[in-house]
């Protein structure tokens, strides 16, 4: 039940859409068989709903591997990217061909700053559908007279 209790968090997040320098997974960890549940989970539905495309590893190796990919599908998509690990394989192991590790290019010794003047306040910021900013001047006029109908008064209250 994680993955529905968190979704309107991920329709947000994924309204806005992930950053592409980073990217977004989100693991979800599905109980189909109800062998550690009483209720068998099957997250692939409420992704689905939420627009968010989910990869399904098989193996260990898939699962090792796939992360790399996942991000790299959140980056070009600008999409949450659902990362479906099931109990067996969160439980089980299994053999993997692993690769050299490698620093990431931002780390401990190699920070980054937040140019906070260069977030795109139109595009990351939800206003409420009455908001009566600047972006939402066209629907003013609409929303104040269903204000004027519903509360009695422009003013809304």
């Amino acid at each position: 039940m994680g993955v529905h209790v968190a979704s309107d968090a991920l329709a947000l997040g994924n309204l806005i859409g992930a950053h592409p320098e980073g990217g977004a997974v989100v693991v979800l960890g599905d109980d189909p068989w109800s062998d550690s549940t009483q209720v068998a989970a099957d997250s692939r539905f409420i992704c689905k709903h939420l627009l968010m495309p989910v990869l399904e590893p098989s193996d260990a190796q898939e699962l090792k591997d796939w992360v790399d990919l996942a991000f790299k599908l959140s980056r070009e998509s600008e999409l949450y990217i659902g990362y479906l690990v099931t109990t067996n394989q969160a439980d089980g192991g299994g053999n993997v061909r692993s690769r050299k590790n490698h620093f990431p290019e931002v780390n401990r010794l190699n920070p980054t700053g937040i140019d906070t003047e260069a977030i795109d306040l139109e595009r990351n910021v939800l206003l409420p559908w009455s908001g009566c900013g600047p972006a939402r001047a066209s629907t003013t006029s609409t929303a104040s007279s269903v204000r004027s109908r519903r509360w009695g008064g422009a003013s809304g209250w």
